[in-house]
């Protein structure tokens, strides 16, 4: 993958619009502290396109620690990405680079007026802190 392109499937995701989302039941054991939600995208004349949310229970709740679309772990795609940035700049250089992609992508949402309803999913996974090795 080009250092700093983004994932063919949240490109694929952006592109959606008058979808429906449908999340499968979920089954979860009293005391459980990690689940999956699983996701359909559905859009009338497209392929479905399956959303999964790793979830974690902590003291402030719930939370997000890894979404795959499509099968695909945004994760895993991201994370050689996140070590090259680290490499060179630090956590520090990470920690701008994400803000000013932050910064164009809300600049570049602002500016559509498809009506859209786009997706950006960006989140750092750096060496040796993150969930578990996952």
């Amino acid at each position: 993958m080009a250092r700093n392109a983004p994932c063919a499937s949240t490109r694929k995701l952006a592109n959606y619009r008058d979808q429906a989302i449908e999340y499968k039941p979920l089954r979860i054991a009293p005391g459980e502290t990690e689940v999956t939600v699983k996701s359909t995208v559905k859009q009338p004349g497209a392929e479905r396109m399956t959303i999964d949310y790793d979830m974690e229970k902590t003291t402030a709740g719930w939370k997000v620690y890894d979404i795959k679309i499509a099968g695909i772990s945004l994760i895993t795609t991201y994370r050689s990405t996140f070590a090259q940035t680290i490499r060179d700049g630090g956590v520090d250089g990470l920690i701008k680079s994400l803000s000013a992609k932050n910064r164009q992508a809300d600049s570049g949402l602002r500016s559509q007026e498809s009506g859209a309803w786009p997706f950006l999913f960006m989140f750092a996974v750096i060496p040796g802190v993150s969930r578990g090795g996952r």
